[in-house]
């Protein structure tokens, strides 16, 4: 729930109770204004403190829960739309990418360092994207990107520019969505070079990467997304 609307309900809450408790309080119910309506036996007087204080601000009231209902109707009516917004969105295949971060064995390595981080990417849009920049952003740590599977020398590096240490510049193109097949899915392998403690082995490390990419075609936007997973040390 929205905080703003949260907060909005808080405030009717107590005004429920400071009407609730009005006919208990000396200072609400003794004044000689409050006293003297009480005594007015016409039909337009209050039977008693609670009755005077409602009458008094029963306009009030009214506004304030009907300004709560069009409130609550109108977050409805948003999340409503939202949701068909992304039912359609998936029915023409304008979906954004999923990015997930995860971790495998590395194929070298000591006690302590982190594994190798799998950059794994869906694309749900029909289409197709272009990776333009990885940047390892916490730890600020240098890698190797590769492909996803490891031989017997190890994974094949991929052909791209090095910036730093930290990150890379390249162009790796992903096809659209298959209609029939679902998301296209490409899997790089992170090779990490950050060497930890032996006490740390075992422990998993949050890892930030911020990736640059491209969705391809009329017009072409630029895009960037920032990953977040957990890899674990040796």
């Amino acid at each position: 729930m929205d905080w703003r609307f949260s907060t909005f309900l808080l405030m009717l809450l107590a005004m429920l109770i400071w009407f609730s408790i009005a006919p208990i309080n000396e200072t609400m119910c003794s004044s000689e204004y409050v006293l003297g309506v009480l005594r007015d036996h016409t039909k337009d007087s209050a039977l008693n403190c609670f009755d005077f204080w409602l009458n008094r601000y029963q306009t009030l009231l009214s506004g304030v829960l009907a300004l709560a209902s069009a409130i609550i109707a109108a977050i409805l009516l948003q999340r409503q739309l939202t949701a068909n917004r992304m039912q359609v969105a998936a029915a023409i295949g304008d979906l954004d990418p999923d990015f997930f971060l995860e971790w495998d064995t590395s194929f070298d390595g000591g006690s302590g360092d982190l594994e190798d981080g799998i950059l794994r990417i869906q694309n749900y849009n029909r289409r197709p994207i272009s990776l333009r920049r990885i940047e390892m952003m916490c730890p600020r740590a240098a890698f190797i990107p590769a492909e996803l599977n490891i031989g017997s020398e190890g994974a094949r590096k991929l052909r791209v520019e090095q910036i730093d240490g930290s990150t890379f510049a390249f162009n790796r193109w992903i096809e659209g969505r298959d209609p029939v097949g679902g998301a296209v899915v490409d899997v790089l392998r992170l090779m990490i070079v950050d060497y930890g403690e032996p006490a740390l082995s075992g422990t998993d490390q949050e890892v930030h990467v911020r990736i640059d990419y491209h969705l391809l075609g009329n017009p072409t936007e630029a895009r960037r997304v920032d990953v977040h997973g957990l890899i674990r040390r040796r």
